[in-house]
């Protein structure tokens, strides 16, 4: 059994609110406890994992996990096991596990980011790539010298609207130096097409410290404009603490301004499973959410800061 509990205060201006959170009431600078949003730790949940031993070097796994809001105490998604639910097989062969599941590109950017994807500049969040596959069949090597593969097909299982997708990644690991590279296909019904996801990053992380560097593109069929996040993340010890920093460009393919997320966290735990943190946010020519494609685009500048505290169990 495993969980984390965490929640923050956030102050957000008038144009993060309405870039972030849309044009609806929240068009001045706003107050909010917040929970499992971009200026959070780690979104709240609940889980439950385990193994059993099935004898020459084989284990059965699984694992199930609820994500849940603090602030109201809803469910984070209608989806009850929103945030995991597997069960697989474990050897010397490999892992082969079927379910719901985090992509091979969640896995691959995970290695390198050197926030650990918390606090506001995450990738999943600022680069807008699929994390999760539900109806998924995945495969994992075994390490060879630092070096794991990951392959996943999924299938969205409704033959109306047949949305197959695709993905495979790799890591490599030692102990200063961590590299990836990802590539995952989203294909949908109709003149959507598919959409193609790819991303290649580097971190070198000599003891407390560590700095990475990538790319994260995200190419759409059907119409769509390319989108391509390069990216830069940054973590130092201070102290029994960590500073972090992220850098995030949105480079758009064509009619539409680049945009750059300038993010600073800082953690201070107050135990081995409690820990404090300060995090915040300067974006610049964010394109104002739910603004329809076709009509003249309205860009902001917003700021949001945020004073937490995150528990795990």
């Amino acid at each position: 059994m495993y969980g984390i509990v965490d929640t923050a205060i956030e102050w957000a201006d008038a144009g993060a609110n309405r870039a972030f959170y849309g044009a609806g009431p929240d068009t001045g600078g706003a107050t909010r406890l917040i929970s499992g949003q971009p200026g959070n730790s780690k979104g709240a949940r609940f889980g439950l994992r385990g193994t059993e031993d099935l004898g020459g070097g084989l284990r059965a796994i699984f694992a199930i996990e609820h994500r849940y809001n603090v602030d109201t105490g809803d469910q984070a998604n209608p989806a009850y096991w929103n945030g995991q639910a597997w069960v697989g097989l474990d050897g010397r062969w490999g892992r082969l596990s079927a379910g719901r599941q985090y992509t091979p590109m969640f896995n691959a950017m995970i290695a390198v980011d050197a926030t650990a994807d918390q606090w506001y500049g995450t990738l999943e969040s600022s680069s807008r790539y699929a994390t999760r596959f539900n109806n998924s069949l995945e495969y994992r090597t075994p390490s060879w010298n630092g070096l794991q593969l990951f392959a996943m097909a999924a299938t969205d299982e409704n033959m109306q609207d047949v949305r197959d997708q695709y993905a495979v990644s790799a890591v490599w690991a030692s102990k200063a130096w961590v590299a990836s590279g990802a590539l995952q296909r989203l294909d949908a019904a109709g003149a959507n097409g598919a959409t193609v996801q790819y991303s290649a990053a580097i971190a070198w992380r000599p003891g407390p410290y560590q700095v990475g560097a990538g790319w994260i593109s995200n190419d759409p069929s059907g119409g769509g404009r390319r989108v391509d996040y390069p990216y830069l993340s940054l973590r130092i010890a201070v102290g029994v603490g960590n500073f972090y920093a992220n850098l995030v460009r949105a480079m758009f393919e064509a009619n539409q301004k680049d945009s750059t997320q300038y993010a600073l966290a800082f953690d201070w735990p107050l135990s081995k499973r409690t820990k404090l943190y300060a995090a915040g946010s300067i974006d610049t020519d964010v394109r104002l959410s739910g603004t329809p494609p076709d009509t003249a685009p309205v860009y902001l500048d917003g700021q949001r800061f945020s004073l937490g505290v995150r528990h795990d169990f």
